[in-house]
């Protein structure tokens, strides 16, 4: 028998408003109740209890719950050890797909030293796509494609629906496009 209920953790993304006030409540809190720790023991303690919940904010653990028994699927964000997320059917989703984004990011130094040198990453994502007024349902980001398309083919399976990947589609013409100008000599 397959599991019925799986959870795909996408560990702790440390963004948006919430994460940074995390940050800085933990770093302040831990400030203070080291200030206090010589004159207040117990508010001291209470200090660090809050810069310790203040840190679960900042890590802002995220992943994505099914439940192929009761046909559902949500996004999570975990607080304080609490999923919280909504619930959408998995049946209003028709199709699997999988598909690239390149991301271009630029250290500190960097900028401080204003050479604009970027560095770009790959990051492939899996998608479940419904019908025309559907909003695509994100499964995850993953750094190898071959990771990615496991989860893909497993996903589509499980699901008895079609998939497709639009990375692989576009790499293969990629690789008959060149095969073609080695052929006839032609550069473009």
């Amino acid at each position: 028998m397959e599991e019925d209920y799986i959870s795909i953790k996408h560990g702790p993304r440390f963004e948006g408003m919430p994460s940074t006030i995390g940050m800085f409540g933990a770093i302040g809190f831990i400030i203070y109740g080291s200030w206090l720790i010589s004159e207040d023991l117990a508010s001291a303690l209470v200090m660090y209890f809050i810069a310790i919940v203040c840190i679960f904010i900042f890590l802002d653990f995220r992943g994505v719950n099914i439940d192929f028994k009761r046909n559902r699927i949500r996004q999570y964000r975990n607080m304080l050890m609490i999923r919280h997320g909504k619930w959408e059917t998995l049946s209003d989703f028709k199709k699997v797909s999988l598909t690239l984004e390149q991301f271009k990011t630029m250290s500190a130094s960097s900028l401080i030293s204003q050479s604009f040198n970027s560095k770009s990453h790959d990051s492939y994502f899996v998608i479940l796509e419904g019908e025309e007024g559907i909003i695509p349902f994100e499964i995850g980001e993953y750094e190898a494609h071959s990771s990615a398309k496991s989860t893909m083919k497993w996903m589509a399976d499980k699901l008895n629906i079609p998939s497709e990947d639009l990375y692989g589609e576009r790499k293969k013409k990629a690789a008959k496009i060149q095969s073609g100008r080695r052929k006839t000599g032609r550069r473009n």
